[in-house]
């Protein structure tokens, strides 16, 4: 498993604020290719837009995908997870998936 270039706490509107020279937009909006929940009690939900728009996605607590081209994952609308996240949400894992 390969170290995780960044971690996210709390609820996140636009992943474009946050730099990263090795996406092509130079930032995280649209460049997650994998994704692991190694939280405390929550469960994250993914959106395709900023604003939590679009499509969703909910990973349960300490799920990992290591790559979303290879398993296909999709969003609730069927596009692909793969270099398309756009912001987070946490949810009490109680609430479930």
């Amino acid at each position: 498993m390969n170290k995780p270039r960044g971690r996210f706490s709390g609820n996140n509107t636009n992943w474009g604020a946050y730099a990263d020279s090795q996406c092509k937009s130079g930032n995280w909006n649209d460049c997650a290719s994998s994704a692991w929940n190694d939280g405390q009690s929550d469960l994250v939900i993914v959106y395709q837009n900023i604003s939590y728009g679009g499509g969703s996605f909910c990973f349960p607590l300490h799920t990992y995908e290591e790559n979303f081209a290879d398993t296909g994952i999709a969003f609730n609308n069927g596009a692909t997870l793969n270099d398309a996240v756009s912001s987070n949400t946490w949810f009490p894992s109680a609430t479930g998936c």
